[in-house]
């Protein structure tokens, strides 16, 4: 499991932006609101990303495209992607992620989700993401919330992660007897029992983030001992809990709703 809370976006741009739809609206908490090509026509377009601070890896969930390519470089435009030692994990091949492949395109999903990490970067960072479509396809290139920032990583829940839907809608019966509804998002939801290292992982989990943070939104990548992957941002459920089982271990319980 790997947390990032804090974004460290200082710019943000975009070559291709539809009307109200800018690439500044990526920052925004809302999936929905999100950035969007000009046109359905747009068969490519570049989101150019500058940071500061601690840079480890980026979320970017609510994407419309067939094929995402990214490259993280220093501000003299020096590219990390094909330097060994920098260890960048693409999950994929070095060059371009394809979403369909790397992460995550839920079955029967338009949109796919996308999470890249690296060995942390203190200097300033430039990170281009290009999505990418045919131009048979109809649909516009787009994308809801990008998280740039510093990496948290904890370990993976042995029994894996147990998901759901809560359903938004709200559902009202009328004096006749009948149903009135008004239909809203359903969002997933994950929660798991994680055994944990106290004084490695637990304290740094209920300390640097949910007492820091609270149920502030966050951009969460879920793996279990089987290899699932998920993405998505999402804030806490309630706040996480412990067990303090054994002298130098304990036992999180946590749960993530996703955010829209």
């Amino acid at each position: 499991m790997k947390i990032i809370v804090r974004n460290s976006i200082t710019e943000i741009s975009a070559t291709s932006e539809a009307t109200n739809f800018p690439a500044s609206n990526l920052l925004n908490d809302s999936i929905i609101k999100g950035w969007k090509a000009a046109n359905s026509g747009v068969t490519a377009a570049t989101l150019t990303v500058k940071t500061r601070g601690i840079t480890g890896g980026f979320g970017l969930v609510g994407i419309v495209a067939e094929t995402v390519h990214v490259e993280v470089s220093g501000r003299s435009g020096i590219s990390w992607q094909n330097v060994n030692w920098q260890n960048i994990n693409w999950g994929g091949d070095a060059g371009t992620v394809a979403i369909s492949e790397q992460l995550i395109r839920y079955s029967k999903d338009v949109e796919a989700q996308l999470w890249v990490d690296f060995a942390e970067i203190e200097s300033p960072v430039e990170i281009t993401i290009t999505l990418l479509k045919s131009n048979t396809n109809p649909f516009w290139l787009k994308a809801g919330v990008l998280v740039v920032g510093q990496v948290f990583s904890f370990p993976d829940p042995k029994a894996g992660f147990e998901e759901g839907l809560d359903d938004k809608s709200i559902y009202r019966e009328l004096s006749n007897g009948a149903e009135w509804s008004l239909d809203r998002p359903r969002l997933r939801t994950f929660s798991a029992l994680i055994d944990m290292e106290r004084d490695g992982y637990f304290y740094l989990f209920m300390r640097n983030i949910a007492k820091r943070f609270g149920r502030r939104p966050m951009m969460i990548s879920l793996t279990d001992k089987m290899v699932n992957e998920w993405v998505l941002y999402g804030r806490f459920v309630g706040m996480p809990t412990g067990s303090h089982y054994h002298r130098t271990r304990s036992s999180l319980q946590v749960a993530f709703k996703e955010v829209v």
